[in-house]
Order: C-alpha cells, then sequence, then structure tokens
C-alpha cells in the first residue's frame, strides 16, 4: 500500500470530488497533514479508519495501492449473508471473490475477530459438514477450500500494518493438531487489535511454545485445538504448559472447536469460545497501547 496520497486520489477511489474530501479534511472528518507547499496528504491507515468508520466502498483501490478485490462488493447485513456468500465462493474455487468478501466486510467496518468468528467459522463448518457426507469427492472440496480461505486470511491480514511495539502474545495449534487456519485467524485477530502475534502454525510441541516464550517474552500464549485425539493426553500437556507459564507469570488462553475434550482445571487456563472472546480475555490481561 502507498503511505500517503492526495484528496484527489482519495476523490477517484471513493467515487465523490476533490472539494468533498478537502472539505472532509478541513471539518476534521480526515486527519490529514501538510506539504512544505501546504498541499494536503492523507495516509493510507487514516483512510482505512475513515471508510470502516463510515463504511465507504472503495471503487478504484488500485489509486490507493490496495488488492483489486477490495472493490468487490459484501452482504454486511447479516453473519448468514456473509457466511452464505463465503460459503459459495469457497465450494465453487473462486479464490478472487473469497478474498474480496473478506476484504470488502473489512473495509465497510467489520472487524476481522467478526469476520473469523462468523462468515469463515460458518462456512467452513459447513464445509466439514459436506466433506463428511461425500466422502473422497469432498476431500477435494474440503481441501480446495481450505486454501482458499488461507488466502483470504493472509489478504485480510496484509490491510493492517503489525504492531512495533506492545504486549506480545504468543500461540499456534496444539501437539497433533494439524489445521493451519484456526492459529492464523488468532494471529489476524490479535494483531488487528494492537498486539504483537507471534503464531506457531500446526502441531506445536510443549517445548515449541516455551521456547517461543523465552523468545519473545508474551504477555499470554493461546493453543486452539481443532482435533484432539488423546483428550487425557492432551489435558496433561495442557496442565503442564500452564504450569509452566504460571511460573512466568504468563497466562493461557485455550479455544477452537475441540477444546471442550480438553480438561482446563488449572487455575492459570482461560477458555475462549471464539475469536471475539480471545481479544476481549486478552484486552482484560494485557490491553494493547492506547490508540492501537
Amino acid at each position: 500500500m502507498k503511505p500517503v496520497i492526495s484528496p484527489n486520489e482519495l476523490a477517484a477511489a471513493i467515487g465523490v470530488s476533490e472539494s468533498t474530501i478537502k472539505r472532509w479534511v478541513d471539518n476534521g472528518d480526515i486527519v490529514a497533514t501538510r506539504t512544505s507547499g501546504g498541499h494536503r496528504r492523507i495516509a493510507i491507515a487514516e483512510v482505512l479508519r475513515f471508510t470502516r468508520q463510515t463504511q465507504t466502498r472503495i471503487l478504484r483501490p488500485e489509486l490507493l495501492g490496495l488488492p483489486a478485490e477490495a472493490a468487490l462488493p459484501a452482504d454486511r447485513r447479516a453473519s448468514p449473508g456473509a457466511a452464505e456468500q463465503f460459503h459459495r465462493h469457497l465450494t465453487d474455487g473462486d479464490a478472487l471473490k473469497a478474498r474480496g468478501l473478506l476484504v470488502s466486510l473489512y473495509l465497510t467496518g467489520q472487524s476481522p475477530a467478526w469476520i473469523c468468528d462468523e462468515p469463515v467459522r460458518m462456512a467452513m463448518q459447513r464445509i466439514g459438514r459436506q466433506w463428511k457426507e461425500s466422502g473422497e469427492a469432498g476431500i477435494f472440496l474440503e481441501h480446495r477450500a481450505s486454501d482458499i480461505c488461507l488466502q483470504a486470511i493472509l489478504r485480510l491480514r496484509s490491510l493492517f500494518e503489525p504492531p512495533q511495539e506492545g504486549p506480545a502474545i504468543v500461540g499456534g495449534a496444539g501437539p497433533g493438531d494439524l489445521h493451519l487456519l484456526p492459529s492464523l485467524c488468532a494471529a489476524t485477530v490479535l494483531e488487528s487489535a494492537g498486539y504483537r502475534a507471534v503464531n506457531l502454525g500446526p502441531d506445536t510441541p510443549v517445548e515449541s511454545f516455551i521456547s517461543a516464550v523465552e523468545a519473545h517474552g508474551p504477555a499470554l500464549v493461546w493453543v486452539s485445538f481443532s482435533h484432539v485425539a488423546d483428550s487425557d493426553a492432551m489435558s496433561d500437556q495442557v496442565a503442564a504448559l500452564a504450569s509452566r507459564l504460571a511460573t512466568k507469570n504468563i497466562k493461557l488462553i485455550i479455544g477452537g472447536d475441540a477444546v471442550g475434550l480438553v480438561r482446563r482445571e488449572a487455575p492459570d487456563i482461560r477458555v475462549g469460545q471464539s475469536f471475539t472472546e480471545l481479544v476481549q480475555i486478552a484486552n482484560e490481561i494485557v490491553p494493547p497501547p492506547k490508540g492501537e
């Protein structure tokens, strides 16, 4: 993305006149700086803040250095509508429209937590049920949909700069859990909330979490569970991880579709049933810097 743009570029990007942009700047609706020659310049971060707050659709995203998918329309009236759209794009194998939907939802005001909790989660759960009903043919559809979904989340994540300061949070999928998407969604959601997210990805051993803690000094650790083969063994590993983190005064958050299979008896373990709850728990324990 471009670092800054002119009022003329923003006007063309959202389909209004340059004089309207200048009036919004002068009224304080859009924050701008001035060049040495007195020309207004608007940071892209401010453009995204304004379009999200006002739910303004970007018609020519290339003028802002944004991906072309940002111009695609999205149904944000209710989660079933967005989830239905996303599911259709995934089952059709239409990666462009899938990416565009998530980008458009974000640019028109939806939070990454809502996007991951609602359209993404609902569509992928539906595809998972279809896979079980369709046999080997369904495996192809599920694998293709998963790849497209990963592309869409990565595109979404590229729309905001990861914070350089503030609390670090380390996380990943539990041992034996090969799912990529949940931990990627968690990292994306946490970064959008102002945290420095370190995503260790799928099938992360307990010792790897500890190594990451030593390297990054996080305030929190999250572990996602989409698949648990042995609930007793996994519960013991979670308890062991929580105990070791507690010696460093670090809380453990666990979540995911299979989290109900894991015992969480230790007082230092928190459970998040959604990505929205993940952010809420993080904010409660260690708020990001003011202004994030």
